[in-house]
């Protein structure tokens, strides 16, 4: 699950909007030791989504589209880590999906 969301910098976070729909942003996704952090702009709408309610997911980018590696989605409770600028949170990863990609090749007579 770690080498997918290493592959690439920019993923795709979900968090609930404040009527309960849901939001999907773009973030950066890095792992600091264990622990897998994201960041954002300071004050953006999913850093209020998350300090409002921290339920998320993270959906890993496929790449090159090739989907080689396998497809990764984690989600959970994020917590807020005090940063000088922006605003970062760390997930408290409660499920972790990791998925294989399986093509099949269909051929026409």
């Amino acid at each position: 699950m770690r080498a997918r969301f290493e592959a690439t910098r920019h993923h795709v976070l979900a968090t609930i909007r404040h009527d309960g729909a849901p939001r999907v942003s773009g973030t950066e996704v890095e792992f600091t030791e264990e622990d897998l952090t994201f960041g954002s702009i300071a004050d953006a709408v999913k850093v209020r989504d998350l300090q409002r309610d921290g339920r998320c997911a993270l959906h890993a980018n496929p790449g090159d589209g090739s989907m080689g590696g396998g497809d990764g989605k984690v989600s959970g409770i994020a917590v807020e880590i005090p940063v000088r600028d922006g605003n970062s949170f760390r997930l408290d990863i409660r499920e972790g999906v990791p998925v294989v990609v399986v093509r099949k090749t269909t051929t026409m007579a």
